[in-house]
Order: C-alpha cells, then structure tokens, then sequence
C-alpha cells in the first residue's frame, strides 16, 4: 500500500500541474488584444482628454476581457504606417488590428490606388503576425478636401475586400451628423465622433451594438432615414416579405441588392439632394405599402431596399 501511495502522488501533482497550465492557458485566450493603429484620429487629436480618445473608449466599451494598446501617430501617411506596422505588432502582440490610415493621403499628394495598395501591405502584416484585421474608412470631413476624401475611402473599401479583411465604415456610420461627430478643425472628431468610432469597431470585433449599422441590410432606407430603427424599415421588410421574396426573380434582386446595396447606400447618403429624391420616394412606396400590406403580429427583418 505504501508503494501504491507514493507512486500516485506525482500523478496527483503532474494532474495538477497540467490543469494549472491548462488554466493558464484559458486565461490567456481569453484576453484579447486589440491593437489601434493609425494617424491623428487613432492618437485622438481633437479630443477633449486622452480618456476621450477612441481607443481609450474602445477599451470601456469591451471590458476587462480585452487590452486595447493605441499606436496612433499624427500626420502619419499610409506610406508610412505600412513600414510601422511590423514594428507595433512586434511590440503589442494584438490578436486584433484596427487600422485607420488614409486621412493624410488626401492633403499630401497620395492618390487613392497607392493607399489601396498600402492598406492590402498592412493588412498581410497583420495576417502574417497571426492576428485579425479590420480596416476602417475615412470619417467625412468638412474642409475642401471632403470629395477627394471620398474616393480615398472607396479605395480603401476595395483594398480591404479584395484582401478579405474585415471593413469598419466609419464615414457611414457620421455622415449626415457632422455637426455632432467633426471637430472644428474640420477633420478630426469630437468626442462624441470618437465614441461613435469606436463603437463601430466594437461591433467588428463581436463586442455588440450595432455602431451605425446596415439596419439588417436595409442598406439605401438606413442611409435615408438615418438608422436601423426608423419604423419605415419595417414596413419596407413586410413589402419585401409579401410581394418580392415569394417570386424567383425578386429572390434574385435581393441577392443582387445584398452585394451592390452597400455601396448605392453610400453614394446616396453623401449627396444631400439624392438623399432627399430618394427619401421622398420612399415615403410614396411607405404609405402605399402601410395600406396594402398590413403589420404582421411579430416584424421581420433582413436585407430590403
């Protein structure tokens, strides 16, 4: 018996030392990383304090399970972030990168092709480090460079998807709202626009809310009524439920819609007068389908024009 007993106890305490690691282990995936990376917006130029930063919010938004790090450098053109990135992924060992680069391309001679082209080197970086990137576009600003910001963003938008990561739509989510999202420098944010950033890189990361989301794909009607639970959402879902969906060929619309309607939602809400055309057609079809289609006991939801 004596020999039995002394033989289990370094099984006991190899048992315990494996569960110890395997503890450890647990604890360690289950904090998460998130690396903020980018320019002046990232380093919070315009905030009212540090704590006002996006990455500082992002941080009170996700909790105690997540280290956000901010690695944020004003005037810092895309150029120059895609030979930085290597050397601050090496530092904070992110399982995420939050990328927001591109602002200063727009004033320093940068074409939209070349911050495509170092937004996809970035975001291999990033790959090749083993972590997860998520690509955000340029908040709107209101200075004279506001159109040619737009074609930078769409860029970036192409760039992001054609590496498959991950995008972040930050101009959708404050356009239509500058006044209470821009700064009076006209580029950098308020601390509310800043909250708004993060909140929408929160999402991208699986920390919830919606963060100015594509109202279930009702991507055109969010841009119009200026969010995800306008109530004319709804009756735009129940005409698609009762007239377009049964049909082979309204099945094949909203496929088609599902892939263009993001970026038709876009230019439709950086035109205010297309915005106002398209919101008064909408209000026709809402008020007809209102009548035609009553309200179903429980509302649907999903991709409607």
């Amino acid at each position: 018996m004596a020999m039995r007993s002394w033989r289990l106890r370094p099984n006991l305490r190899r048992g315990a030392g494996v569960a110890a690691i395997a503890a450890a282990s647990v604890a360690a995936q289950a904090q998460q990383v998130a690396l903020c990376f980018g320019d002046s917006l990232t380093a919070g130029v315009g905030a009212s304090s540090p704590a006002a930063s996006y990455p500082a919010q992002l941080q009170a938004m996700l909790g105690g399970g997540w280290t956000v790090v901010s690695a944020g450098v004003g005037g810092e053109t895309s150029g120059a972030g895609s030979g930085r990135i290597g050397g601050a992924i090496a530092a904070a060992h992110p399982s995420h990168v939050l990328i927001c680069e591109g602002a200063n391309d727009v004033v320093s001679a940068g074409t939209p092709a070349g911050t495509a082209a170092n937004i996809q080197q970035m975001v291999a970086v990033v790959r090749n480090a083993g972590a997860l990137p998520v690509v955000g576009t340029l908040p709107p600003r209101t200075d004279a460079f506001r159109s040619a910001s737009f074609a930078f963003s769409d860029a970036i938008v192409q760039a992001a998807a054609a590496a498959g990561a991950a995008v972040a739509d930050l101009e959708g989510a404050m356009i239509g709202k500058e006044a209470q999202f821009v700064g009076q420098d006209q580029l950098h944010l308020t601390d509310a626009g800043y909250r708004k950033m993060a909140a929408v890189f929160r999402n991208k990361l699986g920390g919830g809310g919606s963060g100015g989301g594509d109202g279930g794909g009702c991507f055109i009607a969010t841009a119009v009524y200026g969010g995800p639970d306008a109530p004319e959402l709804d009756v735009l879902r129940r005409v698609r439920d009762a007239w377009i969906l049964p049909t082979s060929t309204g099945r094949s619309f909203v496929q088609w819609y599902y892939r263009q309607g993001p970026e038709l939602a876009r230019q439709v809400r950086r035109d205010a007068e297309l915005t106002g055309r398209v919101r008064r057609l909408l209000d026709i079809a809402v008020r007809a389908a209102q009548w035609a289609v009553p309200a179903p006991p429980e509302a649907s939801s999903g991709t409607c024009p």
